[in-house]
């Protein structure tokens, strides 16, 4: 194989499908329209040949051919989704309920209520576990009608400004409170803190049938109890050691993260949920690049793995 020829098959894996129809006869006429001498592909020729890559990759994510997968992943994102919220939402629940615990046998006292907060906390959690319950049992406009209930209840909830025991009596139903701007940028604001209830709410409602995702009860629950496992451990860590064990928190949630993101790498739809899940977690920015992270190693581990094969076969 001369180094034009392989430069050429470089480039045509820009056309990964498409390649593996027509590679031999595209390799043919480029050399064949080589000159004599030439050593490299002349840069009209690479241009091209990347350009048409890359319309023959954006047609089969985002065209036609891609319609099925996206369906599927829409489906599996409408369950998936809420339960990734709900497992984070529990995991802080129970991460603080340990760190108040730790806080009492240290003699250390908060002001608020231990047994108020968890019940808040817990309280902001549930809607994600609903939304999905509901999603599971095929009634998708209930679920839906719960999720964008939930994206307008949660935005009064936390702009509502927490009133002072001292002054006013009530029962404060937000763990947190977020401070916005007037105007056009209270919209933006609202939009911000929002996104990741109107994605879901989104996806449940363009969910056709999401129990027709094939995900079964024994895997959602395993992958549940992993992430809560890690997000808990990761939490007590950074409270306990709070000078070292950052690091190790991210090595623990991204345990969990990579073998996710080799299984979901694995098919079409899998990989779709994939950018759905992380776009659903912006308010989180470790989480989000952990989960990259993992998508990116996975990627390179399976790559790397079929040239091996491929270099065994040969």
């Amino acid at each position: 194989m001369t180094s034009l020829e392989r430069r050429y098959r470089d480039l045509l894996r820009w056309s990964q499908w498409h390649r593996r129809l027509h590679e031999q006869e595209m390799l043919a006429v480029l050399l064949q329209s080589a000159a004599p001498a030439q050593q490299r592909p002349a840069l009209s020729d690479a241009l091209d040949l990347i350009r048409g890559g890359l319309r023959v990759r954006i047609h089969h994510v985002i065209g036609a051919p891609s319609a099925p997968h996206w369906r599927r992943a829409v489906n599996l994102a409408a369950l998936l989704g809420p339960l990734a919220l709900f497992t984070r939402d529990l995991a802080g629940t129970a991460s603080f309920a340990a760190r108040w615990l730790l806080d009492a046998r240290s003699g250390i006292r908060i002001v608020n209520s231990p047994g108020h907060v968890v019940v808040q906390l817990l309280a902001f959690a549930l809607p994600y576990l609903l939304i999905a319950a509901l999603a599971w049992h095929r009634q998708r406009r209930l679920a839906a009608a719960c999720a964008w209930t939930w994206v307008f209840a949660h935005a009064y909830l936390v702009t509502t400004p927490p009133h002072d025991p001292a002054v006013t009596s009530g029962l404060d139903l937000a763990p947190h409170h977020v401070t916005l701007d007037t105007g056009m940028a209270y919209i933006g604001g609202i939009a911000l803190v929002e996104s990741a209830h109107i994605l879901l709410a989104i996806l449940a409602t363009l969910a056709i049938d999401p129990k027709a995702a094939s995900l079964s009860f024994g895997k959602t629950l395993t992958w549940m109890t992993a992430g809560f496992a890690a997000l808990l451990a990761g939490n007590l860590l950074v409270f306990v050691m709070p000078d070292d064990s950052a690091p190790m928190a991210c090595i623990l949630l991204l345990a969990v993260l990579l073998p996710a993101a080799a299984v979901a790498i694995g098919s079409a739809s899998g990989r779709r949920v994939a950018f759905i899940l992380i776009v659903l977690l912006p308010g989180n920015p470790v989480h989000s690049a952990l989960a990259l992270t993992a998508i990116a190693m996975a990627i390179i581990t399976r790559r790397a793995t079929r040239r091996a094969a491929a270099r065994d076969v040969r």
